[in-house]
């Protein structure tokens, strides 16, 4: 038996030198049209000539007639026929495609913080991936990349299903989308000396009073206007012309402006050298992504009791994670590059410093022998794990075996430098 899926596939590669937009519409018309009345063919009927015409009978002539003006009303269709519990998580893809692979890992993070995941004995993570698969199969979502044990590692869009994602995100006021052309950003300079540009005698304060938003400006933009959002709970930033940031911006205003935030990403953004202290206000995060040339993350990380994924992007070297971490017994993901180091003292590591909720970490720096075994063994439902194992100048030769990893259940990434 042939899916959905497969159809669609085979005939966009059998019909891939037309490439034009109305064959893709009418590729997607079919596709959908069989997903939603349940049509299933045999190896068999796919050889038959009159395959593809036995499918073309079931749509009506004005899909076949102008395919393109009819291919929204079709992917509507798919959409209502979505269980509600899987509207929430489409939708939120075409926030995050960009024109880009969307990576599974960052996809169910999300859908994890925004609360799309039933908590079951599967584990969030393990119900999150059968949602997207659920998707795939409704020929929503393409499979881009596979892990080398056959899960699905990145997904993407059609173009055409992106087109109609982020329409019925702005008809269901699901996120509101911030780019260049909205004000008053469209009146701000092109140049990259935005942050000299006096916004306030230009324009009034800029508030927004969507529950999500999604914002693809370019960083000084954002940090010039000050944006304050007081029901705002999501907030996702894509700088869009400007590339990797050398200098550091002030986000202070996040913490007063946006104080209810289940999920701030500025993973672009350059912090500088000092994580802001104020974090700790934002209680109510169970997202939070951020980047800069970070040597420390502050023990008001605590505060943050609700967080679920934290991701740290390093510019450069270490960063230390503090002892106050292991009061966070909601996280589940914790990501920090180039690498992390814990800040305790073998005093402080008590029986009640236990991550039993983490499930993926990286990419904590640990020296061999008892000091990781006692770190890694704290962390009791660890399925992935990246690292770095390093000999100790202070220890003895009998402390530098090799770590014991008993507790990684799933995938470890090892590095030992020489």
């Amino acid at each position: 038996m042939l899916s959905s899926q497969q159809i669609l596939k085979e005939y966009l590669e059998d019909n891939k030198t037309a490439g034009s937009r109305k064959g893709n519409c009418l590729s997607l018309s079919r596709i959908a049209s069989c997903s939603c009345c349940g049509c299933w063919y045999t190896e068999n009927d796919r050889k038959s000539q009159n395959w593809w015409k036995a499918i073309a009978d079931n749509l009506s002539s004005q899909i076949i007639d102008n395919p393109e003006a009819r291919c929204k009303e079709v992917l509507d269709l798919s959409y209502k026929h979505l269980p509600e519990y899987l509207k929430s998580c489409f939708l939120y893809l075409g926030v995050l495609n960009e024109d880009r692979d969307i990576l599974v890992s960052k996809s169910v993070r999300f859908w994890i913080a925004e609360g799309f995941i039933p908590e079951t004995d599967k584990g969030f993570e393990d119900v999150a991936e059968a949602f997207l698969i659920d998707l795939i199969d409704r020929s929503l979502v393409i499979i881009s990349k596979r892990r080398s044990n056959g899960k699905v590692r990145a997904c993407r869009l059609h173009d055409l299903v992106l087109d109609f994602c982020k329409s019925k995100t702005e008809d269901e006021n699901f996120f509101q989308l911030i780019t260049r052309s909205d004000n008053p950003y469209a009146s701000f300079p092109s140049t990259d000396y935005g942050f000299e540009f006096d916004f306030y005698s230009h324009s009034s304060p800029v508030s927004f009073a969507s529950y999500r938003l999604a914002v693809s400006l370019k960083r000084s933009h954002l940090v010039e206007s000050k944006p304050s959002g007081l029901a705002t709970r999501s907030l996702v930033f894509y700088a869009s012309t400007d590339s990797e940031p050398k200098r550091p911006y002030d986000i202070s205003f996040i913490w007063h402006n946006f104080k209810l935030l289940r999920v701030l990403d500025f993973e672009c953004f350059n912090l500088g050298i000092s994580f802001p202290v104020e974090i700790g206000i934002l209680v109510q995060l169970r997202y939070l992504a951020v980047g800069g040339y970070l040597k420390s993350i502050p023990q008001s990380i605590a505060n943050l009791r609700k967080l679920k994924t934290l991701i740290v992007k390093g510019l450069s070297g270490k960063i230390t994670l503090p002892n106050t971490i292991w009061r966070i017994t909601s996280l589940r993901h914790l990501h920090v590059n180039l690498h992390v180091a814990f800040d305790l003292d073998a005093e402080e590591l008590g029986d009640s410093s236990i991550l039993e909720s983490l499930v993926s970490f990286s990419c904590p720096s640990l020296s061999c022998g008892e000091d990781a075994e006692r770190i890694i063994k704290r962390l009791p439902n660890l399925c992935k794990l990246s690292c770095i194992f390093y000999e100790s100048p202070d220890s003895s030769m009998n402390c530098n075996h090799f770590p014991r990893l008993n507790c990684v259940t799933q995938d470890i990434l090892l590095w030992k430098p020489s």
